[in-house]
């Protein structure tokens, strides 16, 4: 019983309730942007083969738990940005390293042996393997040569 009156003594007090609200306030909106605010086409293993099915695609595969994938992220997501501004998906990412049999099924599927991985396909076959710097620069110069 001591609890619930200390409880409700504390949610009597007007700073409380106003840092309970911010904090929820501030989740939600962390939440939304991430949900809505994605730079980089992500997509998923049940639409991946469609995703990549007509014209040229630069695809990211990648690992959530990879320690090279991680940095490449803000990277990648600003250069999709640049590159899809026109509304067209040119540049791609997955997850292809979890352990769902799906994610599993893509990292074999596409011959993905490490991460990360970034490939160029054409049509929904590959056409070559992205070897160079893992910077914002060099991975929209080579997709400005790719893709256009």
């Amino acid at each position: 019983m001591g609890l619930t009156k200390s409880i409700n003594k504390l949610l009597k007090n007007n700073y409380v309730k106003i840092v309970i609200v911010s904090l929820l306030a501030w989740l939600f909106v962390r939440v939304l942007a991430n949900y809505f605010l994605k730079e980089g086409f992500e997509s998923k293993p049940d639409t991946f083969e469609k995703d990549i099915k007509e014209g040229k695609k630069l695809v990211w595969f990648y690992a959530e738990w990879c320690g090279h994938c991680k940095p490449m992220h803000s990277d990648w997501d600003k250069a999709a940005k640049k590159i899809n501004e026109d509304g067209k998906n040119k540049m791609i990412k997955i997850d292809a390293g979890g352990k769902s049999p799906e994610q599993q099924k893509i990292a074999q599927k596409y011959q993905v042996d490490g991460f990360p991985t970034v490939s160029l396909y054409e049509n929904g076959s590959k056409v070559e393997d992205y070897v160079g710097d893992r910077t914002e620069d060099a991975i929209v110069a080579f997709a400005k040569s790719k893709l256009n």
